[in-house]
């Protein structure tokens, strides 16, 4: 009975390593293809890149000189 438990639980912990490297594969080959076509899709906010004013006290202003 332990035994079998126990092979059972090698055989399953095998097969989940085997899908998350599988997983990590594909996530990693769909990354490469968004980024050959220039087609980025981050799982991310992009906004959450960009610090608010609030947290570094600077002002951001658009130059109304500027041409867009």
């Amino acid at each position: 009975m332990v035994v079998e438990f126990d092979q059972i639980a090698r055989k399953t912990t095998s097969q989940l390593a085997e899908s998350i490297a599988k997983i990590q594969r594909l996530k990693t080959e769909k990354l490469k293809l968004q980024l050959e076509r220039g087609v980025f899709e981050p799982t991310f906010p992009l906004s959450s890149l960009i610090p608010s004013n609030q947290e570094n006290g600077a002002v951001i202003r658009q130059n109304p000189n500027s041409v867009s």
